[in-house]
């Protein structure tokens, strides 16, 4: 068992969420926290879910094996390498350039075969699509994993998805000038569950589509989701007092140093929840909600500009029913 599960058993669930590599914890029992936030449009309750081994359709394994030439005798024993994960599956070509990885307990999909084509100064990708034709490329190959539009993160107040788009490019120098050949260009993505953004993993993808349009690379964090058990939303004086008793952390978005004792007030001026997602191959049993605050924290000679992450379900408020 994980580090992250220990915690979760050994203290309970959301209001000891390991929080560390988000930013940096503090604790100031007086800080003054003022909310300048519209806070009505927020859940009055919020679901925690159960992660269940996910099922990755025969017919994208199939075509993702046929993409990258590999068969079944390019399956790789796992309980003979350093992982030692009978649940993971590993198909490797001979000279290791084309990779299918699944992990269905965390539903977890690596498909790589970049390494395929050594490209050059006198060998340059032709055929790779613009970055105007990456958001029809996405929709139209989202039905192979399963996914839809729907579930995806939108952009504010509409309902397209938000997809940040992206190069990989490598340039050369040759006969005094540069070269520039962009090998592929990509899309990253989140999952929206009950209208809330994943941070972390468990519900995000990236695709790399390469010559022709032709998928190079993929990988899909997509945990498979169960209801547990679903809690009343912390009143902002329990996360006022949560955030105060160190159950926060903070990540600066501006320069400045904080001094805690010296800080003067915290202003929230925006509050989101969004989920906790673990990285990729790690064992999460249990998919939490926290809230992502945009604050401004007065130095007194400086106003720094960040994000506080803390609690927002209070776990002694368990909810019946479904």
């Amino acid at each position: 068992m994980s580090l992250l599960l220990q915690l979760f058993c050994a203290a309970g669930f959301s209001q000891n969420l390991p929080l560390k590599p988000f930013g940096e914890p503090f604790r100031r029992a007086d800080l003054d926290v003022i909310w300048n936030a519209p806070t009505n449009a927020l859940p009055a309750a919020y679901w925690v879910y159960r992660v269940r081994s996910a099922t990755f359709s025969p017919a994208l394994i199939s075509y993702l094996m046929a993409l990258g030439s590999l068969t079944e005798n390019d399956r790789t024993n796992l309980t003979k390498s350093p992982l030692q994960d009978t649940n993971a599956v590993l198909f490797l070509s001979p000279d290791q350039s084309r990779m299918l990885w699944l992990y269905p307990p965390q539903g977890a999909l690596e498909y790589d075969s970049q390494r395929l084509t050594p490209y050059g100064p006198t060998h340059l990708a032709e055929g790779v699509p613009p970055e105007s034709q990456l958001f029809q490329l996405t929709t139209n190959f989202l039905p192979r994993l399963g996914i839809n539009v729907s579930e995806l993160s939108g952009k504010d107040r509409s309902t397209e998805p938000r997809f940040h788009f992206f190069a990989s490019q490598v340039m050369y120098f040759v006969n005094h000038s540069f070269i520039t050949n962009v090998e592929s260009r990509g899309v990253r993505f989140r999952r929206l569950v009950d209208g809330m953004e994943f941070n972390g993993d468990g519900g995000n993808c990236e695709i790399d589509f390469g010559e022709h349009g032709k998928v190079v690379k993929l990988s899909l964090s997509w945990r498979e989701l169960e209801h547990y058990r679903r809690y009343a939303a912390a009143p902002l004086a329990t996360v006022t007092k949560w955030i105060r008793d160190g159950r926060g952390v903070v990540f600066k978005l501006s320069d400045g140093i904080l001094d805690w004792p010296a800080v003067k007030r915290v202003t929230v001026t925006e509050v989101t929840p969004v989920w906790l997602g673990e990285q990729q191959a790690e064992s999460q049993e249990f998919v939490h909600p926290l809230v992502r605050l945009t604050a401004n924290i007065d130095t007194g000679e400086a106003k720094i500009a960040a994000i506080i992450w803390c609690p927002i379900i209070d776990e002694s408020r368990p909810l019946k029913g479904k």
